[in-house]
Parts: C-alpha cells; structure tokens; sequence
C-alpha cells in the first residue's frame, strides 16, 4: 500500500492530495487503481486538471469535454490537448499541435516523438508522410539514441520502405534494450513473415503471446502465419 506524505509543515487539502495522486500516477506508476483516490475530488480540480485525469482513465471524450471553454495557452495545456485529440482518433489535429510544440522547442523530445507517430496514424501510407517522419526520428535519436519507441518507429519506417536489413538491425536493438516490447515484438512477427521466414515469425510470436496475452493482433498475425 502507497502512502502520500505531506511534506510540508501545514496539513494537506483535499485538493492537494487529490493532485498528488494524480502527479503520482502520470510521472511513477500508471496504475488507474490509484486514480480512485483523485475521483472523489475530482470536482475540486482545475478544468485542465480534470482533463489530466479522464485522460489517464483513457476517457477522452470527458477529457476533452473538461476542457470547453478554457483558452489552452500553455504548453503543457497545448500537449494535453493533442494527447487527447490523439486518444479520439484526430491523428491530423494531434500531429499538427505535437509538431508546433517540437518546433517550438527541439528539446522537448516527447513533442517530437509524439509528431511523428501521429503524422505515421494521420497519412498511413503516404510517402512523403514515412520520410518527414524518419527526418524527425533522426533529429530525436542524436537525443536518445537507444530509446526503444524511437528504434521501433523507425524500423517501422524501415518496414513500410522495404528495407528489411535496416528494420531488423533496429528491431534487435530495441529487443536488446526491452526484450518485452509489444511494438517490437509485433514488428519482429511481421520482418519475418516478409522473410519468408515461418519458424522465426512463430517463435516471436509465441514470445509476443507469452507477454502479452491480451493483445488484440494475436489472431490477425497467426492467420497472417498460417496463411
């Protein structure tokens, strides 16, 4: 059981505690059990702050409902809302806010790397969209060169170009550094059924399977095995 303790020499607010379960939960530990500590009070947060939590309980259209009527300036308020027009399916909207941010200011990482995985969920299947994203992969890997969801999106790029040696070469890198990552563990499936490779897709994704049980793609890629 995690306990919060007040740090200073006054007794915390309902509201406070409420924000630092909150803070809890977004920056340690992504476990929504924690959120129900914040639920109760919810009423006495700030729009933008509501917003936080419908978010984490994946509860976009509440997060974005919060939200109404409040003039979003900030960046932190400008990635929340892409974040959430990200989870309601506007990748177009999403890319556009996470790319002015990145734009705005090369060292905020996560903004670049939220561009391209949205600009790659906006325009599936446009090449110029598989090149602009791949340029800003690049910019981002000078930062975090062994960054698993940076290697993964790439060998994604890679995947979609046809470049089959490159996707491979980082897919190993990103299982080097998160032997479990679904995304790369997908995208390892998918290289070998391109490779012609039967043996190797299945013992991937038996280590897909093994981890993680409820993905909802098992089928799709065993039929795409068997097939």
């Amino acid at each position: 059981m995690i306990r919060l303790i007040c740090a200073s020499d006054t007794a915390g607010t309902e509201q406070t505690e409420a924000l630092a379960w909150l803070n809890y939960v977004e920056t340690q530990r992504r476990d929504s059990s924690y959120l129900e500590r914040v639920e109760n009070r919810l009423a006495l947060l700030e729009p933008y702050d509501q917003a936080r939590y419908w978010t984490l309980q994946k509860n976009f259209t509440a997060a974005k409902k919060a939200l109404t009527g409040v003039h979003i300036q900030s960046s932190l308020e400008r990635f929340l809302f892409a974040e959430i027009e990200e989870g309601l399916g506007d990748y177009e909207s999403a890319y556009s806010i996470f790319f002015e941010l990145y734009q705005e200011n090369k060292e905020r990482w996560d903004a670049g790397l939220k561009a391209g995985t949205t600009l790659l969920k906006a325009r599936q299947g446009d090449r110029n969209a598989l090149l602009e994203a791949a340029r800003i992969f690049d910019e981002l890997e000078k930062q975090k060169p062994f960054d698993t969801r940076l290697l993964t999106n790439k060998a994604f790029i890679a995947l979609n170009q046809g470049n089959l040696r490159k996707a491979e070469r980082l897919l190993v890198k990103a299982l080097q550094q998160d032997p479990d990552n679904l995304k790369a563990l997908e995208n390892m499936v998918y290289l070998q059924i391109l490779n012609n490779n039967t043996l190797q897709s299945k013992l991937f994704l038996d280590r897909l399977e093994a981890k993680h049980p409820d993905y909802v793609g098992l089928e799709a890629l065993k039929k795409r095995i068997h097939s």
